[in-house]
């Protein structure tokens, strides 16, 4: 509260050097034991420091989980789609079954698949995937066991999206960590503090590809090789017009298979899949006690 006051107050380039400590940190290693990783997220929820754990998931069962296996066990099942533009922002709705899409994720990735005449890319993003497979996801994708013992709601789901699918800018109310079972996405994270500094007027200009090329045409097989894609990513998409006040304050990041994004309430963030991308968000709230 007190950072949002002084959102207010400051100049941005006040701000920046204030907040210096919990915008320079996008990547950390994750500690290896489970009762140390939650306690680092908690804290770093506490903190509102936003960051990613490289390959967290890698010994995980979910690991085993690619287009093949959701073909197997979800090709079956109809899940809730939005056709998004290039912004993220959804242009109409429809219902289809997961096989379908990852039938057009191969057609698209052979150069089968027509491109849409409206441009619009298929996502099934926020689809209850633990109404799907409660027992695998409970096994499979253990982050709800990251949170501390005071969250009484967890709720896991599933964002399944084709290759140049977006999700719209937008802050989510609770703390989250989104587990990237497979495939690449770039993320653009801005604090909460850079809220109000946002040109919201200027949200239906698309990210400039330059920015996403500079992750797609890189070697991303080392995390130094993956911090400069990241560094060079994040100097162009701090040119967009919606971050003009505020450019200091972006960041961007790159989830692959493994991958955990611990990200605090409030954070906003733009998400593009740069493959055939499914992740699995864990949201959890501590309940206020009976009566409050």
């Amino acid at each position: 509260k007190l950072l949002l006051c002084l959102a207010h107050t400051l100049s941005w380039q006040e701000l920046a050097v204030l907040m210096g400590p919990f915008l320079s940190r996008s990547t950390t290693a994750a500690p290896s034991h489970p009762h140390d990783r939650r306690e680092q997220a908690e804290e770093l929820f506490r903190r509102s420091e936003c960051v990613v754990w490289r390959g967290a998931a890698g010994a995980w069962p979910c690991r085993a989980w690619d287009a093949a296996w959701l073909d197997r066990h979800l090709g079956e099942c109809s899940v809730k789609v939005s056709y998004k533009d290039s912004c993220g922002d959804v242009v109409r709705r429809g219902t289809v079954a997961i096989r379908q899409l990852l039938n057009e994720a191969r057609e698209d990735q052979v150069g089968l698949k027509p491109a849409s005449a409206d441009g619009l890319v298929a996502y099934a993003d926020n689809f209850d995937i633990a109404a799907l497979i409660p027992e695998q996801l409970r096994t499979g994708v253990p982050s709800a066991s990251l949170f501390g013992a005071n969250r009484d709601l967890v709720i896991y789901s599933g964002f399944l999206g084709l290759a140049r699918s977006v999700t719209r800018i937008h802050v989510d109310s609770e703390d989250n960590l989104i587990t990237t079972i497979f495939g690449r996405k770039l993320v653009v994270l801005l604090p909460p503090s850079a809220q109000s500094h946002l040109d919201f007027e200027a949200r239906d200009v698309p990210l400039d590809q330059t920015v996403l090329r500079a992750v797609t045409e890189a070697d991303l097989s080392a995390p130094e090789l993956i911090e400069e894609a990241e560094a060079e990513a994040t100097a162009l998409a701090r040119r967009h017009p919606m971050f003009r006040q505020c450019p200091e304050a972006v960041r961007v990041v790159v989830l692959q298979g493994g991958d955990i994004l611990v990200q605090p309430q409030g954070w906003s963030h733009w998400v593009h899949n740069l493959d055939l991308a499914f992740s699995v968000p864990c949201w959890a709230k501590a309940l206020p006690p009976p009566g409050n």
